[in-house]
């Protein structure tokens, strides 16, 4: 496993621009070839390639009676984390916008907390 130690929440504005000294060398030659729209596309096709592994994992323990790899859940999840932070960042948004924006919408649609009830008032369930 990994260092578990908790980072202070002003870090997570800043793992975004962390992660860049991880991309290739070439980046900034490739920038120049590919739109932001482009960027976005890699970006999201990587989340959606990152999250399938992580359903993988999961489906594999729950259906299969494997033993869940905490640590490949990890490191995936960090993969995931990472494309999600990318997709932020192509978008103009900070990690914190996001959160902050989810957590107003979350408290709104969810003021007596969720339920049953409420999510299908919600159209999340039928």
């Amino acid at each position: 496993m990994y260092n578990n130690n908790i980072l202070p929440v002003e870090y997570l504005n800043s793992y975004p621009t962390a992660v860049k000294k991880f991309y290739p060398a070439d980046r900034n030659e490739r920038k120049q070839r590919v739109s932001n729209s482009e960027e976005m596309i890699e970006a999201v096709m990587g989340l959606n390639g990152e999250a399938g592994e992580v359903s993988e994992l999961i489906k594999k323990h729950v259906y299969y009676g494997k033993e869940l790899k905490k640590t490949e859940l990890q490191e995936e999840l960090g993969d995931t984390l990472h494309y999600l932070c990318r997709i932020i960042e192509l978008s103009g948004f900070s990690l914190q916008e996001v959160m902050n924006t989810n957590l107003v919408k979350l408290t709104t649609r969810f003021s007596g907390g969720v339920s049953e009830t409420a999510a299908i008032s919600q159209g999340e369930r039928k």
